[in-house]
């Protein structure tokens, strides 16, 4: 791809924006990141995002695309190296993991045990479930991308702790 292609982030901490960064490391894409602070918003990040004003925000040849899911629906379409990354999706807006997630087999155990059949369909769908963290944990492009836990589990305790003395 010829033209330049720029991403607003964090450096990991929105999951949202992980979702950006894996989905064009898996597809391939030579891009730009522009890491941003969430409490000190940079005035390029707060002009192609005027509304929300949040990352994740793919700037492609100028024109900005904004939130995860347009983001990831934009890279599928519009770079075709790498393979679809959403074509095994019935509804690729819903579903959270968005292309990186189970099989349609595995969504319909999911259903499922979410709606509370038997036990027997819990445990198979929890195994497969786990089996597919597994093999999405191990992924190179995945760990490449993957914060380091000492650092998430310090943020996600400070989070807690904020949200329980608010």
């Amino acid at each position: 791809m010829a033209e330049q292609l720029n991403l607003f982030r964090t450096i990991w901490s929105s999951r949202y924006a992980l979702r950006a960064v894996l989905a064009l490391k898996i597809k391939g894409v030579d891009y730009q990141t522009v890491f941003e602070d969430l409490k000190n918003k940079s005035a390029s990040l707060l002009h192609y995002n005027p509304i929300h004003k949040k990352v994740p925000v793919l700037l492609h040849s100028g024109q900005p695309i904004c939130d995860s899911l347009v983001i990831l629906e934009y890279i599928d379409d519009s770079m075709r190296s790498g393979g679809s990354l959403l074509s095994s999706l019935n509804t690729p807006t819903t579903e959270p993991w968005l292309g990186f997630g189970p099989s349609s087999e595995m969504k319909r155990l999911c259903h499922h045990c979410i709606c509370g059949v038997s036990s027997f369909l819990k445990e198979k769908c929890r195994r497969k479930l786990l089996a597919w963290m597994s093999n999405f944990s191990d992924d190179p492009v995945i760990k490449e991308c993957w914060p380091p836990r000492d650092e998430m589990v310090e943020k996600y305790v400070a989070v807690g702790e904020a949200q329980l003395s608010a």
